[in-house]
């Protein structure tokens, strides 16, 4: 159980009432004392008392779980599935020394949200979870999170050192649930340089560091892949670029081009409870018209061609440009073989930048709440936490907090220009402030409404069809917008 504690703001506005006291006491006749101290103790409705850290609450900085009132036993254990049991792996004895917190990490074969969503209906949920934002409807309307703004407050945690606010990627009807592992990760181009280089066609390509950095169109991409593909005998030596944009699946790359079109899966995008699906808009199709076209005039691979590489079409020297999440643990394997550069993907109409990515949260039945928000702000906000997320071999992903300051902070090569790559259509976290502009920067939801594997599921089976050539896109589409408007229709329950 969370106990009643005092936050940062409440004691700043205590101390606010403190300084007051002097002015109060001119007109009686006693002379008022106020102590300078370091610590203080304070007792809340004597039911615990606890040490405020004065320099602590003026800097901002985070409360321990201590200075927070959290209720955690000695050795207390929680249970957490993930996709990535190695990398939370790096850091969960760093957050056990702050916190007394040990998560038990665990793996889900097989269909995750199935199998966690299986359990909790079972009553032998996990303690904390990790949730991908495609599928958030789906699990925030079940009503099995708990909610988090309490644990926010006691922690004292300040919203402006988040690069995407959590109330407007970690809430549901208002209410914020978690928060996310990372800031709304934007799609890159990741460039072998090399490779570009020995055919003569990296001049011009808006890489990290270049003056047209991020000012590159979907149109430039895909006519600068069809001029730096190369063919001998008739046969494809390597493809110039793979969006990995075609049939097979739907997920964040046909997701940017989208949004990136101004176009919309939804008739209200952020709405958990939108009850009309636009898969067949104008904007939506003319969107992802050209990569469908692009796979088959050969121009682009297809999934064919992708899948019978081991390793990929990238190590293998394949392709010149893969685009692929914008992150810094990317492709960390072949730092020392390749030299590679970074663009952030391209556009139709206007840059994006994506809100929600996969949210850390608490499962409302666990009887170890405390400890799973304590671990859950630890991880998000240790310093040597998130030093260690940009670090060598232990290289994931950027900070969701202090993001810039982590990595300006970094050593200089490769793994700092995806980083600063990544912030660079962030406002308030861009080294390149014109960049991320509010009037240039078009902000989108990542998240597939109130039924989003419904919707993702049947989005990836209607790209499928019209790759296949078995109908247009635009008529798949339309089969694919009546079939989610028709479980849209049943309700949410």
């Amino acid at each position: 159980m969370l106990k009643r504690s005092i936050s940062r703001r409440m004691f700043l506005a205590g101390l606010g009432a403190v300084a007051a006291l002097p002015v109060l006491a001119a007109c009686e006749p006693q002379v008022v004392e106020v102590e300078k101290e370091v610590t203080r103790e304070v007792e809340v409705e004597k039911i615990v008392k606890e040490t405020v850290v004065v320099e602590k609450a003026m800097m901002g900085e985070p409360m321990s779980v201590q200075e927070a009132g959290m209720d955690i036993p000695a050795g207390a254990e929680i249970r957490f599935p993930s996709w990535s049991v190695r990398n939370f792996g790096f850091y969960s004895d760093i957050i056990k020394e702050r916190t007394g917190v040990d998560a038990k990490l665990e793996s889900y074969p097989g269909d995750f949200s199935a199998k966690l969503l299986s359990e909790i209906a079972a009553g032998v949920g996990p303690d904390m979870m990790i949730i991908d934002a495609y599928w958030y409807g789906d699990i925030f309307r079940k009503g099995i999170l708990e909610p988090f703004e309490p644990y926010f407050k006691a922690f004292g945690l300040d919203r402006s050192r988040f690069a995407d606010d959590p109330w407007k990627d970690s809430v549901y009807e208002g209410t914020l649930y978690g928060l996310s592992l990372f800031p709304g990760m934007e799609m890159g181009v990741f460039v072998n340089w090399d490779l570009a280089s020995k055919e003569g066609v990296g001049d011009g390509l808006p890489v990290w560091g270049e003056e047209n950095f991020d000012m590159w169109t979907y149109a430039d991409m895909l006519s600068w892949a069809r001029e730096s593909q190369k063919k001998s005998d008739g046969k494809i030596e390597h493809y110039g670029w793979d969006p990995g944009i075609r049939g097979t699946g739907f997920g964040d790359n046909h997701t940017f081009a989208v949004y990136q079109n101004l176009g919309e899966f939804f008739e209200d995008p952020w709405s958990f409870s939108s009850t009309k699906c636009t898969l067949a808009s104008d904007g939506v199709v003319e969107a992802l018209q050209p990569f469908i076209d692009g796979v088959t005039d050969e121009i682009l691979p297809d999934q064919a061609t992708v899948q019978a590489i081991a390793g990929g079409l990238f190590k293998a020297q394949r392709i010149i440009a893969q685009s692929v999440h914008c992150n810094p643990g990317v492709f960390r394997e072949l730092r020392g073989e390749l030299d590679m550069r970074i663009m952030l993907m391209p556009y139709h109409k206007k840059p994006g930048h994506i809100n929600f990515s996969n949210l850390l949260t608490v499962n409302k039945n666990s009887m170890k709440k405390d400890a799973a928000a304590s671990w859950i702000i630890s991880f998000t906000t240790d310093d040597e936490v998130n030093q260690k997320k940009l670090t060598g071999d232990t290289t994931w992903f950027v900070p969701l907090w202090d993001s810039l300051k982590y990595v300006e902070n970094m050593e200089s090569g490769f793994a700092k220009d995806i980083s600063l790559a990544s912030l660079a259509r962030i406002d308030g976290m861009s080294t390149k402030p014109m960049l991320a502009a509010q009037d240039r920067v078009h902000v989108f939801p990542r998240h597939y409404g109130g039924k989003g594997r419904f919707f993702q599921q049947t989005a990836g089976s209607a790209i499928d069809a019209a790759q296949g050539g078995k109908m247009t896109l635009k008529e798949s589409f339309t089969e694919a917008e009546n079939t989610v408007n028709a479980e849209l229709a049943k309700g949410f329950n």
